[in-house]
């Protein structure tokens, strides 16, 4: 299995481990909640603010351990960003290598990701003719031409 594949069953984990200790401290609270209701007319503001404390932190557990079980993308891609080549077998950073096509982790074969990587740098570097006029527009002195935005 690769490395992010890991970090997300782990994150699914932990996520199930979120809830599964939020929903009974959330049961406690909406009980306390309850115990307390037949006497919300006379409540301090002190004991609102402990009701809405005691509800909140549950809940914030619960919507966390959601978000981690079903997927938590955004937190995945800024740990292990996916923009960066990886052994596919070891899931070793292969950003910084560029003298061999093994794998100096495992040993394994990378040329294609090599090939892969040298594609995606050769199709997003900008030069300077993608900022200039075409020719036909420079030669027929059109002042209205526009600049071709570079691709990519």
């Amino acid at each position: 299995m690769k490395h992010k594949t890991w970090f997300r069953l782990v994150l699914k984990a932990i996520g199930i481990l979120l809830i599964a200790w939020a929903i009974p401290e959330m049961f406690g609270a909406i009980g306390w909640v309850f115990y307390m209701w037949p006497s919300a007319s006379y409540l301090s503001p002190a004991e609102v603010f402990r009701i809405s404390v005691t509800l909140a932190g549950p809940t914030i557990k619960i919507a966390f351990g959601c978000y981690l079980l079903f997927g938590g993308a955004a937190l995945v891609n800024w740990i292990i960003p996916s923009n960066h080549p990886y052994c596919p077998d070891c899931g070793y950073n292969l950003t910084h290598q560029r003298s061999t096509d093994r794998c100096v982790e495992c040993g394994s074969d990378i040329t294609h990701l090599r090939r892969e990587q040298q594609s995606l740098i050769g199709s997003r570097t900008d030069t300077a003719e993608d900022f200039r006029l075409p020719d036909e527009a420079r030669s027929s002195g059109d002042d209205q031409a526009t600049v071709r935005p570079p691709t990519g």
